[in-house]
């Protein structure tokens, strides 16, 4: 019996030192994502919009809504170049006409500052030199200059894609330089001046997809 006794003792003794020995393997934690920001990025974005106009502009709806395309050259992750095309529609009734709809086109370059970034969002205003032109059906078409401003945040949901939301206000000064007619209209009817709409604002969703190498 005491060489059994003696054997067990052992084996207990041996057991807390054995497991002191083996080593405790850690698992470390899995490091956040960073998202490259690339030198290409195409976006598009659908809007709610409202208009303001000049002079009083009963005739025309102030909620309406818009759409937009834009290219976006960023060779450096804090500044980038945009080049956009957007249109805003608003439903207009001029007196004595029937209703139709209304537009403002706005061919846009302009400077992007990313004011923060993170490992999936980016945060950034915009400001653009605009050349809007209005347009409707027996309406003259005059083109004008203006100022637009934006802020808008994206967020990574794959390294080629980003959701986001912008807030967007065009700034539209008056009609310049020679109109066009707006097409065929009856001998009786003249064309008619587009309403007086100077501003321009749109709150709604993006979707950017983004090419080429990291900036």
């Amino acid at each position: 019996m005491l060489p059994a006794r003696a054997l067990v003792s052992v084996m207990l003794l041996a057991l807390p030192a054995r497991a002191e020995l083996e080593p405790v393997v850690a698992h470390p934690e899995r490091e956040p994502r960073v998202f490259p920001r690339r030198w290409l990025e195409l976006s598009a974005h659908g809007a709610g919009a409202a208009a303001e106009c000049s002079s009083p502009c009963d005739d025309t709806s102030a909620w309406g809504y818009a759409a937009g395309l834009s290219a976006v050259l960023r060779p450096n992750p804090d500044f980038a170049v945009v080049l956009g095309l957007h249109r805003a529609w608003f439903r207009w009734r001029p007196e004595g006409r029937e209703s139709r709809m209304a537009h403002v086109t706005t061919e846009r370059i302009g400077g992007r500052v990313y004011l923060k970034q993170t490992r999936r969002f980016d945060f950034w205003f915009e400001g653009s030199l605009l050349r809007p032109a209005w347009g409707a059906r027996g309406a003259l078409t005059p083109h004008s200059v203006g100022l637009g401003t934006a802020l808008g945040l994206d967020a990574f949901v794959w390294d080629h894609l980003k959701l986001g939301a912008r807030v967007q206000v065009d700034y539209v000064g008056g009609p310049m330089g020679p109109s066009e007619g707006g097409g065929a209209v009856a001998p009786s009817q003249e064309p008619l001046e587009p309403p007086p709409v100077r501003m321009v604002l749109q709150v709604g969703p993006t979707v950017t997809v983004v090419f080429g190498p990291a900036s």
